[in-house]
Order: structure tokens, then sequence, then C-alpha cells
């Protein structure tokens, strides 16, 4: 039981570390490259001549904007999952105790 409890223990460990890696790339921390591509964005739309290309451009940022969050939804889940079985692990671990050694005096 003592293995065990170490494997789910590392096991439980490499999970965290995972959910902590995946996440980083997350974290802005250098504003200046959105700032760049909001600006570049806008400037697309103000060199715009047409109303037909104006639409052009409004319905690209509509796939590109709904295909951002099809990607964020399917690792949400996968996050999710990881989730689970890192809280499953550790109720595990929680409610199995050590053994109490005895010792004979």
């Amino acid at each position: 039981m003592k293995i065990l409890r170490r494997l789910i223990f590392i096991g439980l460990m490499i999970l965290l570390g995972w959910l902590f890696v995946i996440n980083t790339y997350q974290i802005d921390i250098v504003p200046v490259k959105n700032r760049t591509f909001q600006r570049d964005q806008i400037m697309e739309i103000e060199n715009s001549n047409s109303i037909s290309e104006l639409k052009t451009i409004a319905k690209s940022k509509v796939f590109t904007i709904h295909r951002i969050h099809k990607m964020n939804d399917e690792k949400s889940t996968k996050e999710l999952y990881m989730l689970f079985v890192i809280i499953s692990m550790s109720i595990f671990l929680y409610f199995t105790k050590n053994p109490i050694k005895t010792h004979n005096s």
C-alpha cells in the first residue's frame, strides 16, 4: 500500500505540474504584442474602401473568434478531466492512511 500511495502521489504531482505548464502561456507578460496586433486590426478596418470589404473582414473575425472559443472549450474540457483525476487521487490519498506500526517492547 505504501508503494501505491507513493505512485499516486507522484502521478498527482506530475498532473499538477502539467496543468501549471499548459496554462503559463496564457499569462500576458509582454502586452505590447497584443497592442500591436490590435492596432494592425484597426488599421485594416480604417484602410478598407468599401462595405463589401468590411463585410469580408468582419466575417473573418467572426470565424476567428469562433475557432478560438472552440479551442478554449476543448482545452477546458481536458483540464476539467485532469482536475477530476487529481481530486480523486487526493481523496484516495487522504482516506487511505498509513498502517500504524506497532513495536513490541
